[in-house]
């Protein structure tokens, strides 16, 4: 399961009742983990080339610990198409080589800058950055990045009268609950169908748990902006209610519009392409509702 279990208070109080009957006057062995580096955000990122010259954007490279050295961290960078100086450049020099963590520092920068001759009205470019070792031992959880560099695009959009097959694809997707952020990945809309000229119904996969069944939305854009309503669904197929809550485990979770009247919104032109906010309240089937308000942001 992706997100935080925030829910889990409900078993805070035997939680407090075993820290405090702990004796803290007795020593316990401890270990200190080896250092890991990551990239710091989202496993997918865009950028838009529109400016010439077009604005650097900052990858981060984060360490799990402070040194009292300094250290260095190897990367690679690799794409099909893009090659370094002539359609990018960035500020360490050759697509591949190494960065330095200076002494009392977790974090640095890779600063990547697209050439703006290099990308006409609907090119594309992907870069892929790899931490690797000899350097710093990359952690798993965030030692890729993809890098999208699009030039502007030639279709005009009308959020009044959008190509709703624009929606299908992937989306890189933060996860909030009660609107903070809970986990940051990749979904995708594997479905979008008109209900009538100005509704239509969207599936969406991946969100929450790879092992959920779709989840479906209707979208109104009759007055703008675009509303986002879910479809309620008393028990989603491959969902494990104990992620929320251990108390019930092996249980299905449900899903519907949340009871206070809030739902979602989204465009079809966004800077990058559609952009969808989404708004529910997950349950417990046959039990109740938890009061969260579970969101879903999705963007290109």
């Amino acid at each position: 399961m992706k997100y935080v279990n925030k829910v889990g208070f409900l078993m805070l109080v035997a939680f407090t009742f075993a820290i405090a009957s702990c004796d803290k006057t007795k020593p316990y062995e401890t270990s200190i983990p080896s250092p890991e580096v990551h990239f710091i955000g989202a496993a997918t990122r865009i950028i838009q080339v529109v400016d010439d010259p077009v604005p650097v954007y900052n990858l981060q490279v984060g360490t799990t610990n402070v040194s009292s050295e300094d250290r260095v961290v190897t990367y690679n960078v690799t794409s099909t198409s893009a090659v370094a100086g002539t359609n990018y450049t960035i500020n360490t020099g050759a697509p591949s080589g190494t960065l330095s963590i200076p002494a009392g520092q977790s974090i640095a920068t890779i600063a990547i800058q697209p050439i703006f001759a290099a990308y006409p009205i609907d090119s594309k470019d992907t870069l892929i950055f790899t931490l690797s070792e000899p350097s710093i031992k990359p952690s798993k959880f965030s030692d890729t990045v993809k890098i999208i560099i699009k030039g502007p695009s030639s279709a005009a959009c009308d959020e009044s009268n959008p190509n709703i097959t624009t929606l299908i694809g992937t989306y890189q997707t933060d996860e909030l609950v009660d609107g903070e952020l809970n986990a940051s990945y990749e979904t995708s809309i594997s479905s979008a169908v008109l209900t009538s000229p100005t509704t239509a119904k969207i599936g969406i996969d991946g969100i929450w748990d790879p092992s959920w069944e779709t989840i479906y939305f209707n979208l109104d854009w009759s007055t703008l902006p675009g509303t986002a309503v879910v479809v309620a669904n008393s028990a989603i197929a491959g969902s494990n209610a104990g992620d929320l809550n251990s108390a019930y485990e092996g249980m299905t979770i449900q899903i519907r519009p949340h009871s206070n009247g809030q739902n979602g919104t989204f465009s079809f032109c966004g800077p990058n392409g559609p952009e969808l906010k989404l708004k529910t309240q997950l349950g417990v089937t046959g039990l109740g509702w938890f009061g969260f308000v579970y969101g879903l942001n999705l963007a290109n």
